[in-house]
């Protein structure tokens, strides 16, 4: 990182004397303007926001004392030296009480005393940077959140438009809270002081900071080496306008980061403006595979998962509902194979494995390739154990319950209505399902539970009626049960 440096002084002679008198890169600092008098410094320091200003005491117009006075009113960030003529220490006392780091004199000023000054003025802005850090950050995160209803973000010398900047991956183990700190870290590094903020958490998860659009490319060319190196990566988002915008977008951006970073897992940099845009696809598409299950069409159900999988991870559709919605298309298979006589740890493994492979997927391209080979698996299943369109009366029984789920069913409504004896049917039932006849009501009745929580705004009482469930507690305990999670939660998460 420069610190950036505004030399103020009447003479030409010495103006060019303190430039060429270090090598300012090579010490860390850069020199951003040079002005005759404080007008001319006041208009740089507006348009350029200097993090050092050298300011000669007598100067025509405006004096270094008055400038010195208006910078410690308007800009107190700003460390100040002073240069003088004089040998008086009282002729520069004044501008310490506005401030001042240091004083130099001109007949003594030599490459060692400037380089010890500006070193001592460093010492200033470090602990003013931490300050500021901290203070944006519990400011805008306070506005975020709803807590505070404005936040000036002036103070902080951004300028609207902006771009977001939101930290991604990371193999370090690190909450929000540390992942910020070195975020921080990284920027103060940045070899451009303005132009950005400090870092802040987006929905109190994300560490984020923003930048000014004329700023944009210059840093995603230094952050392209610190993401190689750390590890990481970047979302950037398109413009935002305001803080207000930021404040009604922040979990689409949030979302959208944990999108790209699912679809783009080897970038260091995901541009938003750069992400194509395709429709999601159709629900409809997964009724049609459960058709096809339902008719034995096993090759015509694999067909139509694989092409909603495809057409899902072209739009780039969330990852954790991605995945929920593929693996319990598979389960749909599994329930249709336990219809039928099969080897049941066969059959579990089988589930277990599917859901291991489909949510360790790392990236959108593993998940593609872990389905692929599921489905492979699946119709090595169907040739192996024969699995014929012809069903036995257990699946007459079974697509009884699917299409009356929502009644008041008992295992006598079967035995009434297909004839056999209670003990018989019992047995029957739980030895080719591999479920008595309450677990499958009841995973039938949860699985439309799950369907309505996420496709409709019914309340959960309706719910719990709609399938069956006359007391809506018991419908929560028996949901949680199956499902690990309240029908509340699990409708927030998949919604």
């Amino acid at each position: 990182m420069y610190y950036t440096v505004l030399i103020v002084d009447d003479e030409l002679i010495i103006r060019q004397g303190i430039e060429y008198m270090l090598n300012w890169e090579e010490e860390g600092f850069q020199i951003i303007g040079k002005a005759k008098n404080g007008e001319e410094a006041l208009q740089i320091i507006e348009a350029r926001h200097p993090d050092i200003v050298i300011t000669d005491i007598e100067m025509p117009n405006m004096n270094g004392l008055e400038l010195a006075e208006i910078i410690a009113k308007q800009h107190p960030e700003i460390q100040m030296i002073m240069l003088s003529a004089h040998q008086n220490f009282e002729y520069v006392r004044p501008s310490f009480s506005l401030g001042a780091v240091d004083y130099m004199l001109k007949s003594a000023l030599s490459s060692e005393e400037l380089r010890k000054t500006l070193k001592k003025s460093i010492k200033g802005l470090a602990k003013q940077t931490n300050l500021s850090d901290a203070g944006f950050s519990q400011k805008i995160s306070r506005y975020l959140s709803g807590y505070d209803q404005e936040f000036s973000y002036k103070e902080f010398h951004i300028e609207f438009p902006v771009h977001v900047f939101i930290l991604g991956k990371s193999e370090e183990k690190k909450d929000g809270e540390e992942k910020l700190q070195r975020l921080n870290e990284i920027l103060r590094s940045s070899p451009f002081a303005k132009g950005h903020t400090s870092g802040f958490l987006l929905e109190e998860l994300y560490p984020a900071f923003l930048v000014e659009t004329a700023y944009k490319d210059r840093c995603v060319q230094f952050l392209q080496t610190k993401a190689e190196s750390e590890k990481t990566c970047f979302f950037i988002s398109r413009p935002v306008e305001s803080l207000s915008d930021l404040k009604t977008t922040q979990q689409k951006l949030c979302d959208q980061r944990n999108a790209s970073l699912f679809y783009a897992s080897n970038a260091t940099m995901i541009d938003e403006n750069n992400l194509e845009s395709f429709p999601l696809p159709k629900a409809k598409a997964l009724d049609s595979y459960e058709m096809n299950l339902k008719k034995s069409d096993f090759k015509a159900a694999f067909e139509i998962l694989e092409q909603y999988a495809h057409d899902a991870l072209q739009a780039h559709m969330e990852e954790s509902r991605l995945k929920s919605l593929v693996v319990n298309a598979i389960y749909r298979f599994v329930n249709i194979l336990e219809e039928y006589r099969l080897d049941k740890d066969h059959i579990r493994y089988f589930k277990l494995h599917c859901y291991s492979l489909i949510h360790n997927a790392k990236s959108a391209q593993d998940f593609q390739t872990q389905l692929h080979t599921l489905l492979a698996d699946a119709k090595i299943i169907v040739q192996e154990y024969h699995v014929q369109e012809s069903r036995d009366e257990i699946s007459e029984m079974m697509n009884y319950i699917q299409n009356h789920y929502n009644e008041p069913l008992q295992l006598q409504t079967l035995v009434d209505r297909f004839g056999f004896s209670y003990a018989y049917l019992s047995s029957l039932f739980s030895e080719k399902s591999s479920e008595t006849f309450s677990e499958y009501l009841n995973r039938i009745r949860i699985e439309k539970a799950c369907a309505l929580l996420t496709s409709t705004d019914q309340s959960i009482t309706a719910i719990a009626t709609e399938t069956g469930y006359t007391d809506s507690s018991y419908f929560s305990r028996v949901f949680k049960k199956q499902t690990g999670m309240t029908p509340r939660t699990y409708r927030r998460r998949n919604s």
